[in-house]
């Protein structure tokens, strides 16, 4: 199974992470709807991931070392987020709270940079075609 990431501009592409096409003013309309639908999947995972942390609180500070613990730790956190969200026990935020959820620091550092950025601009292209490609056909037009 495939997994991908989805990140802003601020990132460095990857074969394992999806950013936008920088705009320099020559974008073509398909790089342009691309950037559209991709910024629109990462505001939606951001607010799910806000939300979550906002529910679960310990979820901001983890105590825990253990990669087998930390991961059964948080697909509960999640599994518990969404019976909560199954029952309609819905939780609202202050904007306080979304402020220090916005704060994500940038930890990958990797010295392969050139063949890494390559691979993810050859998949993001693979993208951007395929949806290009799919929208032709599922179009009113």
């Amino acid at each position: 199974m495939n997994y991908d990431n989805i990140g802003d501009g601020a990132y460095s592409i990857r074969d394992w992470l999806l950013v936008p096409y920088k705009n320099y003013g020559n974008l073509t309309d398909t790089q342009i709807k691309f950037n559209k639908m991709l910024c629109g999947t990462r505001v939606l995972i951001e607010n799910s991931f806000g939300l979550l942390k906002s529910r679960l609180r310990q979820l901001l500070q983890v105590d825990i070392h253990d990669v087998d613990k930390i991961t059964k730790f948080i697909i509960s956190c999640c599994v518990l987020h969404n019976m909560c969200i199954d029952m309609e026990d819905y939780i609202e935020l202050d904007n306080e709270i979304l402020l220090t959820l916005a704060a994500e620091p940038n930890v990958y550092s990797i010295d392969s940079d050139t063949v890494l950025r390559k691979k993810g601009e050859a998949k993001r292209e693979a993208l951007k075609n395929s949806l290009q490609y799919f929208q032709c056909y599922t179009s009113d037009e």
